[in-house]
Parts: structure tokens; sequence; C-alpha cells
């Protein structure tokens, strides 16, 4: 029997390619099927993979195969939000699903870039990075809100929480902003943001129900505001650094600012005919959350930091809240997949827009869209066809 070839592929490439999708050694070996041991012996350079152990590792690790003859590994940029990287022993490591939906907001934020660029589009509309930590977040929020021209008035007659979505989603895009909408752990991350002053992206969790990616969408346009990279999960506060405490209550004092006016919520009826009671009826926060097009935990914070409600009693309804959204984790969002709204929802209208103009103009390839919109080509007429219909709304 002919011993197969084996590639000279460099530790430090593999190591980098196994690490970037949150898989161990042992998860490569199983795969492999061989032993543990051989695989770390390849990434501390004792051997090689054969040419079919790589083919295997470029699908089971998402890379393609030329990526392993790179001569030593790329430098990857931080996650988002790395303020919060606390030493190693203390993180928990991404998932698979978290770490490929970091990569391909990334690589759809660079390929925006390029497009933006090669049209003459400059720095974005929206006031990215010109926010700090000391400004009260509730003038902050005043003022955006005052930008996007939307009134308390217009959100309150939004029929539900998922036009809602849509509306807020659209008002941010119209300024230069990408929102994606990918499919990710809900106990990782409830969405992320990625800093650019051209195309800045956030990326909401298509797993999280609407009124919560509608709060974790200002959440992170908060993060964007200051500058910086984020990234909304489930972590305690007591996990994250100095920084990151600061960061994180600067953008939820913000987004529940933002949407919930101070003056708005003290002058509804609900509040007006509550008296002083510290505790609220499950019926006052369902007709508070209708209002405002938000959900009861966003109601409740509110009232939280305006001195309408205890702390233990916030911290009541907080862990059930979070209990109802983790059950959500499994619970699939969407009914049968069909690929041309999954498209757009997922790419957001902007960028499916710029990737079909370059084609139009004969920048990009009919192969070159379906690669760009993660779409078969077969798809792409149906993804032009509504991509019409919801512009033109």
């Amino acid at each position: 029997m002919t011993k197969q070839l084996e590639i000279p592929v460099k530790p430090d490439v593999l190591r980098w390619a196994r690490e970037t999708i949150g898989k161990t050694a042992d998860d490569v070996a199983r795969r492999l099927k061989i032993g543990k041991e051989i695989v770390l012996g390849w990434e501390e350079g004792r051997g090689h993979p054969t040419l079919s152990q790589l083919r295997e590792l470029a699908i089971y690790l998402k890379r393609p195969l030329a990526a392993f003859f790179l001569p030593s590994a790329p430098v990857e940029p931080a996650l988002p939000g790395a303020f919060r990287q606390l030493p190693e022993e203390r993180r928990e490591p991404l998932t698979k699903k978290t770490l490929l939906a970091i990569r391909r907001a990334r690589r759809t934020q660079a390929l925006a870039r390029e497009l933006a660029e090669s049209e003459g589009i400059g720095e974005s509309a929206l006031p990215v990075g010109r926010v700090h930590l000391s400004d009260d977040p509730s003038a902050v929020a005043r003022r955006e809100r005052e930008q996007l021209g939307i009134s308390v008035g217009t959100q309150s007659r939004w029929t539900d929480k998922k036009v809602a979505l849509q509306s807020w989603k659209w008002s941010l895009e119209s300024r230069g902003l990408i929102v994606l909408e990918l499919n990710m752990p809900l106990k990782e991350a409830r969405a992320f943001s990625l800093m650019d002053n051209v195309v800045p992206v956030i990326v909401i969790n298509s797993r999280d129900a609407p009124a919560g990616q509608v709060f974790s969408l200002i959440h992170e346009y908060g993060h964007l505001l200051l500058g910086r990279s984020g990234i909304a999960d489930f972590m305690e506060e007591n996990r994250l650094t100095d920084e990151g405490r600061k960061a994180e209550r600067f953008c939820n004092h913000f987004a529940g600012a933002f949407l919930v006016p101070e003056e708005n919520l003290l002058a509804t009826k609900a509040v007006k005919a509550h008296g002083p009671a510290m505790e609220w009826q499950a019926s006052e926060l369902s007709e508070l959350a209708a209002l405002f097009n938000v959900s009861e935990y966003v109601i409740v914070r509110r009232l939280l930091m305006m001195g309408l409600a205890s702390e233990e009693y916030y911290r009541m309804l907080a862990a059930k809240y979070d209990a109802e959204i983790m059950e959500m984790q499994s619970l699939k969002m969407y009914g049968r997949r069909v690929p041309a709204k999954a498209c757009i929802r997922e790419n957001g209208v902007p960028y499916t827009t710029m990737v079909f103009k370059a084609h139009s103009d004969e920048r990009l390839t009919f192969r070159d869209v379906a690669d760009y919109l993660y779409v078969k080509p077969k798809d792409l007429t149906a993804v032009a066809d509504l991509l019409a219909a919801s512009t033109a709304q």
C-alpha cells in the first residue's frame, strides 16, 4: 500500500484554523479518526496531515484549502468587546456558531467597505465614535432620537414589535448602518457590533424575540457611538472588566432612555394611576410594553432607574425574563426557510442593494453576487425581486 504524501502545513496555521472556530484537538482527532496526540504533534511541528486529511480539515474548520498553505497564521482581529477578555482561565470560549457569525460579519463589513469605496462613499452619516463614557446617556439618547426623527407617538402607533424592529432597523440603515440577522446561541450573544467609520455593522440574533432584538439593536448602537465594537450577552457584571462594566451600563442606560424616554413614561396613564407601590401588576407592565413596543423587561429596568420599582422586585422579574429567553434557545424562530427572504433578512437591505448595484455596474459577476450574499445562484432572481418589492415600500 502506497503511503500518502504528507503536506507540510505550518503548525501555527493548523492551530489558528482550529482555534478560530472554537474546536479542540479532541474534536479534530474525532473528525479525522486519529489520536489526539497526532493532532497536537502537527501543531507542535511533529509530522503533517495528508492531503485527504487536509481536505477534510478544510471542510470541518470552514476554511478554504488554500488557507492551509499560508506561510504563517494570520493575525486575528480582537473579538467584539475586547474589554471583556478576562484572563484565559476565567473565560468561556465561544462556540462554532458564534465564531462563524463573527467571521461572516467581518467579511461582510470588509466587502461592503470595498464596495462603498469603489463608489466614492465616505464616512457613515452616523456619529460613530463621537460619544464618551462621561456623557449623559439620557441626553445622548434624546439627541439621537431627534436625529432619527421618530417620535414616541409614531413608535406607539406601530402595530406590533416586529414592525417596531423593522422600523428601527430602517431608520438606522438609512443613515449608513448595516444590520445583519444571524443565528447564534442566545446564551453566548444576543447581538454584537463591529466598529467602522464607513460601514459600521450590528448583528442581531435571529433566535431572539423581536422585542429583545430591538433592545439589542439600540444597545449595540450605543457601543458604536462610543467608537468601539461590543457584544451583548448574558455575562454577569462581576465577570466584566472595569471598562466593560462602564460601557455596558452606559449602553443599557442609553438603550432604555432611547426606547422609553423618562418624560413620556411618567406621562402615561398607567404610571400616573399606579401610586407609590414599588411593585407592579403584570397587566400594568404589559400595557406599558405595548405602548412603547418594547419588552416588559425594558419597562421594569426603566422603572427601576427612575426610582419607581425596587431592586428586589427588578431582580425577581429579571430572573424570570432571563429564564424565558433561554427557553427560546431551542425554538425555531421561522418556519420553512425561504432562501430569498432569509438572504435579505440575514444580509440587510442596504448591503444586499449595494451588492446588486455592483453587479449592474459590472463590478461583480453573477457568481460574485451569490458568494457575497451567501446564497445559491439559482435563488438570486427571487432575491432581486423581493429586494425591489421591499425598497419600493
